[in-house]
């Protein structure tokens, strides 16, 4: 017979032993568990450092840019030399632009801000137009400079209040953070930068600004995650260097790809900043439905020209194609320094689609896509039973004035007042110098709109 308490004396100590065990091992994993917690915790910390950094660099960048605007329209709205008004004038295109891209790389939903990118945008555009313009500058022309240094005066105020709240230990990151609302605070806090009427001319092509306040219809997809958007992007570089090799030969891969964000608005997306091996730095929305490319935006320092403007646009087009954009036509062309602003609209049957705009501006000494803006094509792009014309093209024609020249005319939805999409005949004419574009109603025959453009050698309407 056995030795009951013999084993019962071996049993306990086995389980002391296997007790013993058990906690040096759990000791351990607890130690394995905080080494790695205080490691990831201080990456975390020193990437929300760096990244905090960028946003701030970014941030003042911009205030000097328009520190330094401001300053030269207050000089050219006071000049009588028309030489030191044109450089001046230059001087501020360059600075408007610079701003633009300083506000790119910040976390601000674009959605939250279309009146300050579009204020900056046509800034740009009219003192680009009178530097290279012949001639004095009309006095017409001098009040909507002081007017336009108004405004500059109040966004630099407003921004000198951040930068005031910056100093005090505010974090752009922080104030950044998804929320419930449509805007971050960051983003509700760069609102107040500008809020203004500014006079209605076209610098960028017709109806270059067709984003309504109707419900997005171009993006009827599954969600996506983190991870795929990021793939996407990385994968969005790749379509860069097929399509730039075909024209150039030139190729440059993806070095680093830092998530930055989320925004949330009219579109949510997940934000990346993108490193290529040539140190040229994006910044890219990516769709949260359907991964699709919202905004791409960078800055190449080059006055170098290598590529054609036909080159230019057979990238623009081909981008988009390989993007699954299909039928994209250039519509609009404008050529400033070393780099083309290309506005693409898809034609349908022979019609332009102008609600479904995306713009393009590429780099003509690399052919790289520098920029793209599609958020009026994911507003507005969707299935649509186009109406047919009824009125005829001639007696539209007949209306306009015997003073216009007619240069071309064309068929296309145009997006109108109240949320209208209209068949329209439109067209292209000039007068003492000026360009004018008259749309009539092709079922109608009702004059829906003229629109006057700031004439500049290089932009043009691509039919």
């Amino acid at each position: 017979m056995k030795d009951l308490s013999k084993e019962k004396s071996n049993m306990s100590k086995a389980g002391v032993i296997t007790l013993i065990v058990f906690v040096v091992v759990l000791g351990i994993m607890m130690t394995v568990f905080c080494v790695l917690y205080a490691i990831n915790k201080n990456a975390y910390n020193t990437t929300s450092v760096n990244l905090e950094n960028i946003y701030q660099r970014s941030f003042y960048d911009l205030v000097d840019n328009i520190n330094n605007t401001e300053t030269k329209l207050g000089k050219l709205t006071n000049s009588t030399d028309d030489t030191y008004s044109k450089k001046l004038l230059s001087e501020i295109e360059e600075t408007a632009t610079n701003a633009q891209n300083n506000i790119s790389f910040l976390p601000i939903s674009m959605n939250g801000i279309p009146e300050t990118s579009k204020f900056l945008n046509q800034l740009g555009g009219f003192t680009k137009t009178l530097s290279m313009s012949d001639g004095e500058i009309s006095e017409s022309d001098k009040e909507t400079l002081k007017l336009l240094h108004n405004t500059v005066s109040e966004i630099k105020y407003h921004l000198s209040e951040i930068s005031a709240d910056i100093s005090k230990g505010y974090s752009i990151i922080d104030n950044s953070k998804q929320t419930k609302a449509d805007y971050t605070s960051f983003t509700t806090k760069f609102q107040k930068t500008t809020d203004v009427e500014f006079p209605t001319m076209i610098y960028d092509g017709p109806f270059s600004d067709s984003v309504t306040n109707t419900p997005v219809k171009g993006l009827n997809y599954e969600e996506i995650d983190k991870e795929t958007a990021q793939e996407i992007a990385k994968n969005i570089f790749q379509v860069q260097n097929e399509t730039t090799s075909e024209e150039v030969g030139k190729k440059s891969n993806v070095q680093e790809i830092i998530y930055v964000g989320e925004t949330d608005g009219k579109f949510n997306t997940f934000d990346f900043k993108i490193r290529l091996e040539n140190g040229i730095e994006y910044y890219a929305q990516i769709t949260k439905k359907g991964g699709k490319l919202l905004t791409l935006s960078s800055y190449a320092d080059t006055k170098n020209i290598n590529i054609t403007k036909d080159k230019a646009i057979n990238i623009a087009e081909t981008f988009a194609q390989k993007l699954e954009i299909k039928n994209m036509k250039c519509v609009w062309s404008a050529q400033a320094r070393g780099d083309i602003y290309l506005n693409l609209a898809p034609v349908e049957n022979g019609i332009i689609l102008y609600p479904d705009l995306i713009k393009v501006k590429v780099d003509m000494a690399t052919g790289n896509v520098l920029g793209w803006e599609a958020t009026p094509y994911y507003t507005n792009h969707t299935s649509r039973s186009l109406p047919t014309a009824t009125y005829s093209k001639s007696m539209a024609k007949s209306k306009i004035g015997s003073d216009f020249k007619i240069i071309s005319s064309a068929v296309a939805l145009s997006p109108l007042d109240y949320n209208r999409e209209v068949l329209t005949y439109e067209f292209k004419c000039t007068k003492n110098g000026e360009t004018y574009y008259f749309y009539y109603n092709a079922e109608s025959g009702q004059e829906e709109n003229i629109l006057k453009v700031v004439h500049t050698e290089n932009g043009n309407l691509l039919m």
